[in-house]
Order: C-alpha cells, then structure tokens, then sequence
C-alpha cells in the first residue's frame, strides 16, 4: 500500500470519520468484505489518507441495513488505514527511477528483476509526440521506432514488482516550445490533451510525466495550464507529474510554482547539472555550496527555493544523477576544482561529449596505476583524478548524505537518473554480482530514521487582505482563470488559489495582458499606451 501525504489528519478527522460508519450493515457481508479485498484499490490515493477512507465508508454504506452491526473484515481494513493516517506505520517516501532507451545496447528491464525491489514508480522517457495540423488525427512519432518495444518491456516489470507504477514522461532535452505553444488554444489543447491519455492508457502506464526543457518566460501560463488540463481531464485516474529544472535562475524565469500545486502528484527537481562549463572542471551535484560560491547551484539551496515559492515540501523530489561529468586537464599541475579543462570525448559513441555512466567509472579506480578519489567536504560529493582525467560522480556515500537531507527537510522522496547507468555491480567494483549500487543506496537512506526538523507553520501566506481589494474575490462567479492581473501595476499579476492571492512578477522586459492571461512583450500587454516600458512599476 502507498498511502502517503497522512500527516494532515487529525484525530477529530479519524474520530468524525468512525463515527459516521458505526451504522453499519451485515445483510450484505459477503459483498462489502470481497469489495474490501480489493487492496490495489487503495494504491492511487494521492491526496490524503481521507479519501481511502471515503471510498471504504462508501463500501460500508452500500452493505448497511436496518438494524446496527460492524462488518469485523472490513472494519480490520479501516482501522489499518487509520493507522497509517496517523502515523503508526511508516510512510513511503517517494523513489521514481527514469530509465531510457539508452544507445546501441538497451536497457532491458530484466535485469531490474525481483531482487531489486526499490523504484516506487518507473518514469520511461521521452516520448517525442508530434502532432497532425488539423489537431483531429494524432500521428504519434518517436525519434527511436523502438520505443514502443521499450515501453512495454517498462510496463512488464509490474508483473515482478507488485505496486509499481510507470509514467510515460513527455518532451525531453530537445523539447521545442513551438510544439507546445501550438497548445495555448484551448480547443487545440483538450483534443490533443484526450488523445494523449487515452494513448497511454492504451499502453498500460499508470500517469504521464511533462518534462518541458524548459518554457520559455512567456510560457510559464502555458506550462501550467498543460499540467492543470492533464490532471482534470485524466479524472483522477492518473498519476501527474512533471521535470522540472533545478538552476536557480531558471526556476525563477521558467515557472509560476505555486500554480502547479494542485495539478501535480509531484515534482521530480533536477538536482545536478549544476557545472555547464566546457573549459572548467566542477561538480555536478553538490550538496550544499563552496566557501565564497554565491551562485546558490547546489542541491540545497534549489530544494528550499521550490519550497520557498509554494511547492509543498512532500511533493518535491530530488534528483540523483547516474552519470558523472569528465574533463581532460590543460594542465596536469592545476588538477583541483575550477582548473583550467576541456570535456573528455564521449566514452561510448552514443554518449554526449563529456558524460560518463556510473557502471564505467570502475575503469579509472586501479590506484596501482596512481588514480586518485577525492572528497570535497563543502559540497559532500566525491571526484576523480586520474593523471589528466579528472569526473565529478556520485557514490553510495554523497547519496545517502542526500537521502539524509531529504528526510530531515521532509522533502517527498528522490529519484534516479538514469537507471540504466547504475546497471553496475559490485563484481566490477571487487565486490558481489549485485546491481544498482547508487540505487541501492538511495532506497536505504531513505528508510533509516534521522532527527527531523520541525515543519514551518504553515505554507500559505500570512499577511491579510480586505476582502474588498482581493483579486481573487470576483462577483463574476462563471470566471475560472486562476490569474488576474495587477490593476496598478502593468508587470505583476497575481494567481489566485481559492480565495488566496500570490502576487508575480513577469520576467524582465515583460508585461501582462489581461486577455491572453500571460506574460508579453510590450507592445502586446494590456498596458497603457502612456507607459514607458523601462520603468520598474509600468502602470
């Protein structure tokens, strides 16, 4: 069972909850305990502990007559998830585990077999969907014609893994905004939307991944929007998610957090990549930053500011790369981090320049030949020095350090990228024939137990507004666009949950347009003509 997210039921809910099924029905006991049986029913509540419990109360009813009774079998059953909502078993953290159809000899999920019991869900990606003009008939394409294949042999692990679920994500590194801007209509929007489940469906995933890399700033709407008609029009039936980068700056630029809250299950963070330099060494995934480094691209700080902007923390996973970065020294004297480097030639042909897989690293690590591991404390992470041959990487070290910041934050989980570059095992390292070593890792830091901070507060803004000046209270009661612009000020806007109002900002050199309900070049906004469009407050 994988009933997450029950540190929001109180007592008072569990108690009222109880109270409202002691009228209980026995005339029917056979059908309400075979309804009762089916635990996978429990599996895709998402939300809250509540809504397992709604939908076992709503069995309850169904077997009531007129005289009071308790159903023992299916009462065994409410009281289980009662305490799970409250605490007395242990909640999953999420473990999401990307896999792709990887080069000239592909990963096959057989040799993620029933060993290996750890990814909570299997994200296969990326599908590359194109589009007919009419937006009537939908011609599927993929880059590689075997991905169909692929995609089944992802779904046939299910059948070894009991309560695995797998994701289809869209989009990916080549992502192209024109594809998805052709979807700013919303007539073009919900037909494309229907096509897109019911193929997925038809191909046995159990959610869909948007993985646009990455809207541009006058996309931010759109990407919302996308998730936002994913999730109503899949009806609850899948699971949502989307990739999102974590570089500080394009978190700012690329995305409006807070409206993504109620569309998405989750979000899978990009945390690595962090080092894009081709003439410098550095670390793809640092923990935490270097003395004197203020760029803030380090784990730590793109996990606080997702949170900081209004992602609930238990919806935010971090991701932990299998892959390391590798560079040839100018100079084999200036050999620490920063030196002067060139990105080494792709390891396999079907590799980027630069990229080097987990299971190959083993390659560099003879030190009778003078290599060197080296650990940087600030940033928690490990690198290799190998005469000119200098990798940044992760190790089953820098990834439970990882795991312990995710539990003692209360962050939603982590997950891996990319299964299929942590095919090794630890024969190749000197060890046993067992795979999956960052994987493995991951999975056990994330179930020990650390000393957990105590949770803020409280996530929704503290300050008050009149009701009377809130953006958010309209007497247009048929109006359902979540944004508003800002009267007073042609740059910001505001998106509203509810009643409650997050005052934004467009990016630089845009303004907003009250009818397009997103961010513009200036001549196109919704600003008085009067404006002067270098000013900070263009009103």
């Amino acid at each position: 069972m994988r009933i997450r997210n029950c540190n929001r039921l109180t007592w008072n809910d569990v108690i009222m909850k109880l109270l409202s099924m002691i009228h209980l029905g026995s005339s029917r006991h056979r059908q309400a305990t075979s309804t009762c049986k089916r635990g996978h029913a429990y599996q895709n509540f998402g939300e809250n502990c509540l809504e397992a419990l709604n939908w076992q109360s709503a069995t309850f009813e169904r077997a009531s007559c007129s005289r009071w009774c308790i159903n023992t079998a299916a009462m065994s059953r409410i009281l289980f998830l009662i305490s799970l909502c409250l605490g007395w078993a242990a909640s999953e953290s999420l473990l999401p585990c990307h896999v792709h159809p990887t080069g000239l000899f592909r990963f096959t999920m057989d040799k993620y077999d029933s060993r290996y019991d750890f990814c909570t869900h299997l994200v296969a990606g990326y599908a590359k969907l194109m589009i007919a003009d009419d937006f009537i008939d939908f011609n599927f394409t993929f880059v590689n014609p075997d991905n169909h294949a692929f995609y089944n042999d992802v779904n046939s692990a299910k059948l070894s893994h009991p309560g695995l679920k797998t994701i289809l994500s869209i989009g990916g590194p080549e992502t192209e905004s024109r594809f998805f801007t052709l979807l700013a209509l919303e007539r073009h929007r919900n037909v494309y939307i229907d096509g897109l489940i019911d193929y997925v469906t038809s191909l046995n995933f159990d959610g869909i991944d948007l993985a646009w890399f990455y809207p541009s700033a006058k996309d931010t709407q759109l990407f919302a929007d996308l998730l936002d008609v994913i999730k109503r029009r899949s009806e609850g039936k899948l699971i949502i998610t989307a990739t999102v980068s974590g570089i500080p700056f394009i978190i700012k630029k690329s995305y409006v957090p807070i409206s993504l809250v109620k569309s998405v299950d989750f979000l899978n963070v990009q945390t690595f990549g962090y080092h894009d330099s081709k003439h410098t060494t550095g670390l793809i995934s640092p923990l935490f930053p270097r003395p004197n480094d203020t760029s803030k691209l380090n784990v730590a700080d793109s996990m606080n500011l997702w949170a900081e902007l209004g992602i609930p923390k238990s919806k935010l996973v971090m991701g932990i790369t299998a892959y390391g970065h590798s560079y040839i020294l100018d100079d084999k004297q200036n050999w620490g981090i920063g030196a002067p480097a060139q990105l080494a030639p792709p390891f396999k042909p079907y590799l980027a320049e630069g990229t080097i897989p987990y299971y190959d690293l083993y390659r560099f690590l003879d030190l009778e030949v003078g290599d060197h591991v080296l650990w940087d404390e600030a940033g928690q992470v490990p690198w290799i020095l190998n005469n000119t041959f200098w990798i940044s990487y992760e190790n089953p070290i820098s990834v439970t350090r990882k795991m312990r910041f995710v539990k003692e934050n209360g962050f939603g989980g982590a997950f891996l990228n990319e299964l299929e570059y942590d095919n090794s095992n630890e024969f190749q390292w000197g060890f046993t024939d067992e795979r999956f070593l960052l994987l493995r890792a991951m999975k056990q830091g994330l179930e020990k137990e650390y000393p957990t901070e105590a949770p803020p507060a409280t996530e929704t803004p503290t300050t008050t507004m009149n009701p009377s000046l809130n953006p958010c209270i309209r007497d247009n009661s048929t109006f359902k666009s979540p944004w508003v612009g800002d009267v007073d000020d042609c740059k910001r806007y505001y998106y509203c949950i509810g009643t409650v109002p997050y005052h934004l900002s467009c990016g630089n050199g845009l303004f907003w347009n009250f009818w397009d309900n997103k961010c513009v070049f200036y001549k196109y906004s919704s600003c008085p003509r009067r404006c002067n469009p270098n000013m900070m407050n263009c009103v």
